[in-house]
Formats: C-alpha cells, sequence, structure tokens
C-alpha cells in the first residue's frame, strides 16, 4: 500500500480501506497559526513486534485521523507525549492501540499531527502487513523510529 501520492489518490486509497470515510469533521481549512509542519525523521520501521498483535488497518486509519485532526481546549493543534523510558496510548480504535514510547531520560511532547503518519509509515511496509483484502492489508503491526529518540507502535490488543 502507497499513500504518497496526489491528496485525491491518497483519499481513494483511504476509502478503498475505509468505505465511506469523509472529511466532513476535520473542520474547516483555515491556515495554521502554529506555523508548519516540523519535519518528520523516521529511522526505520520494524515489523513483527514480540508480544504484540495485530491490529486492524481499519482502525489505525482511523487512529491516524483523530491525531491528525486533533486539537487542545484552545483548537491549537494537539500535543502527545510520555514520560522517560515510558509507553502511552495515544489514540486506541475497536482494539487497534497506537503508542508512543520515549527512550529519552527526559518526557516528550510532539505535535499529534505531526506524528500521525507514523501509522501510515507502518501500514505502508508489506512485511507489517497481512490478511490481504482485494490487495489491500486487513492487519497490521510495527513500530517506527525518529531519531528524536522516540517511536510509535502499531498493535492490537487494546480494551478500547
Amino acid at each position: 500500500m502507497n499513500f504518497n501520492d496526489t491528496f485525491t489518490e491518497i483519499f481513494r486509497e483511504i476509502q478503498k480501506i475505509r468505505p465511506g470515510f469523509t472529511w466532513a469533521g476535520f473542520g474547516p481549512t483555515t491556515p495554521s497559526t502554529e506555523g508548519p509542519i516540523s519535519k518528520r525523521s523516521r529511522t526505520n520501521v520494524v515489523c513483527n513486534i514480540p508480544n504484540q498483535v495485530q491490529g486492524r488497518v481499519p482502525n489505525a486509519i482511523i487512529s491516524w485521523q483523530d491525531l491528525s485532526a486533533r486539537k487542545d481546549e484552545h483548537n491549537h493543534l494537539a500535543k502527545c507525549g510520555t514520560d522517560a523510558g515510558q509507553c502511552s496510548i495515544i489514540s486506541c480504535t475497536s482494539g487497534t492501540v497506537v503508542s508512543m514510547c520515549n527512550d529519552t531520560p527526559s518526557r516528550i511532547d510532539k505535535v499529534c499531527a505531526d506524528i500521525a503518519p507514523y501509522i501510515l509509515d507502518i501500514i505502508d511496509v508489506d512485511e507489517c502487513d497481512s490478511l490481504f483484502d482485494n490487495g489491500h492489508p486487513f492487519l497490521t503491526q510495527g513500530q517506527a523510529f525518529d531519531d528524536d529518540g522516540f517511536n510509535i507502535i502499531v498493535a492490537g490488543g487494546g480494551s478500547c
């Protein structure tokens, strides 16, 4: 699966995975006052993480939507974070969990919309996916690392 295309093509791919998807719940499109989204610095993706079960791709896409649009109480882009040496669930949809893990000695907070694409990075690695439906993966599980000392895990087994 490839999400590196035009907006229109990406939208079509999302609708193949989640029929009926619309951007309606994302609110108006106005220029951000927060400045540009920072450049991601993903270093690698690891699949088949020991002691983790696979989550459903459609649910991971919903988590991507949630994190991409998440706002704080002042309607600014919300931050996702976790304490030093910890993992925190930052999104959970019908048993599919997205966790942010901190490999540094200090707390890390990142704009949720900046790290949401890591979910798509994991889905995009064929080795992380299984149970294909019409050429599209139905299950996924993996871990995407960033050189800023954090990583994102997509897996199943959550109680949400």
